[in-house]
């Protein structure tokens, strides 16, 4: 089944991010063109309250098909903070009390299956973009 995604996503910090892309659910994942990251290592981070990437606010929302759609498609936007799906996938999501201290730390890996995601092709992109996670 081929369908067309758009959706608008705005993160808490502000920043809207728009994305467009088709998704062909039985597509093998090389087909989307994305970069070999089997060394990647996850360093960036966001804040949770502050600054949550577009790809963990749909895995929180429990909105996979969007979430799928973020991976696999590049942003459109003239923002120069605005990172890749695969990028947004390697970044930790963090949690802090009111002194500073981390309360958690979590990848969008570690999210979409906390959150119930039973959507295989998601849970196989996000492994695909983020293999040591």
């Amino acid at each position: 089944m081929n369908f067309l995604q758009t959706d608008n996503i705005t993160s808490t910090c502000g920043l809207e991010f728009l994305w467009i892309g088709t998704q062909h659910e039985t597509d093998p994942l090389s087909k989307y063109g994305l970069p070999d990251l089997s060394a990647t290592v996850p360093t960036k981070e966001a804040d949770h309250d502050t600054c949550p990437t577009p790809l963990y606010l749909s895995l929180l929302q429990r909105n996979f098909h969007v979430a799928h759609t973020i991976l696999i498609t590049k942003p459109i936007t003239n923002k120069p903070s605005t990172l890749p799906g695969y990028e947004q996938a390697n970044t930790w999501i963090f949690k802090k009390d009111k002194d500073g201290k981390m309360i958690w730390r979590t990848l969008p890996l570690h999210a979409a299956i906390s959150f119930g995601a039973s959507y295989c092709p998601l849970v196989d992109l996000l492994i695909h973009v983020s293999p040591l996670s």
